[in-house]
């Protein structure tokens, strides 16, 4: 419990920061990239506002199996700016065909995950992600995630912000598979659940402020 407290207003105090930070240089740039990025971390600020609503009626659980309808809504929505960054972050316009079929391909998949979400809410069907179709759905997600960080990896030449935009990617990536392992296998009380997923934002968004420091000195 400890962990979740640090991680959710460690990742707070982070994401205000940046924002603000954020706001002055789009303002200054209207650069696309910084806007998507900045889309996305007010995305994040809403679902940690959510949770911390949640809190304060004593009405929060770590696991990710106990997640309310606004928290997977909010999470999903999430995803949208988030792929919006790294078409712009990869340069998928003028990326290999592969590339550009990845990046695609999340998006496509991103933006049914959201129609799902909010029908299964309005048709008040309750932790969906346990059903069959809900699981599947996911591990097609993830695995178009790792194709299209693969695909990424490979580009030639890479510029320093993508690099550190790649790295990002990959340690939200590997921290969220850590901690879905760790809450439905190891079972350790460490880290798992949402505690895993907040740090994993945390973390990204350190490489994510490199990147956004990198962009403004190419701009």
């Amino acid at each position: 419990e400890n962990i979740y407290f640090l991680s959710i207003y460690l990742l707070t105090g982070m994401l205000t920061v940046m924002i603000i930070f954020n706001s002055f240089i789009w303002y200054s740039t209207r650069d696309k990239v910084i806007g998507y990025h900045l889309l996305y971390m007010i995305a994040a600020m809403g679902m940690i506002a959510n949770k911390l609503i949640a809190i304060s009626r004593g009405q929060y659980y770590e696991s990710f199996s106990r997640d309310s309808w606004s928290d997977n809504l909010i999470s999903t929505l999430l995803a949208i700016p988030y792929t919006l960054f790294c078409y712009e972050g990869f340069n998928v316009r003028n990326g290999t065909r592969l590339l550009r079929y990845s990046w695609y391909q999340i998006f496509i998949l991103n933006s049914f995950h959201l129609v799902v979400v909010i029908i299964v809410g309005i048709a008040g069907v309750k932790d969906y992600q346990k059903t069959h179709a809900g699981g599947i759905l996911l591990m097609i997600i993830f695995a178009a995630t790792l194709f299209l960080i693969f695909n990424a990896l490979v580009i030639k030449n890479k510029s320093r912000f993508q690099k550190f935009l790649i790295s990002g990617v990959i340690f939200f990536t590997a921290m969220l598979l850590f901690a879905a392992l760790q809450e439905n296998y190891y079972k350790s009380p460490i880290i798992n659940g949402r505690s895993g997923f907040f740090l994993a934002i945390a973390g990204e968004m350190l490489f994510f402020a490199l990147a956004s420091a990198q962009r403004i000195k190419d701009i």
